[in-house]
């Protein structure tokens, strides 16, 4: 559920207001995601790939887990790289000013 236009006016003034009275500390809570090194999202794929075919070899109902839990966590950790790139080649949100 969105802000209504009131709302949206009331944080922007709140937002200034911070941003004039203590700049430091409206730059130290700015919006900030973490970022995660690819390397870490590498050894995550490889990771899941290696309990899917550990999986696949091992016979039965733990193998069929193990390789399930393979495949979503490589789908999951694939998802999650593919919307950071989109992200960041679409650069930063703008602000609209009405």
């Amino acid at each position: 559920m969105g802000l209504s236009d009131d709302e949206q006016r009331v944080l922007a003034e709140i937002e200034q207001g911070l941003a004039a009275d203590d700049p430091r500390f409206a730059g130290s809570i700015g919006r900030r995601r973490m970022r995660i090194p690819l390397v870490v999202w590498a050894v995550g794929v490889c990771f899941g790939l290696g309990c899917v075919v550990f999986g696949v070899v091992v016979a039965g109902g733990v193998g069929t887990a193990l390789a399930l839990v393979g495949f979503v966590v490589v789908i999951s950790i694939c998802a999650v790289v593919l919307r950071s790139l989109r992200r960041r080649r679409r650069g930063p949100p703008r602000d609209t000013v009405a």
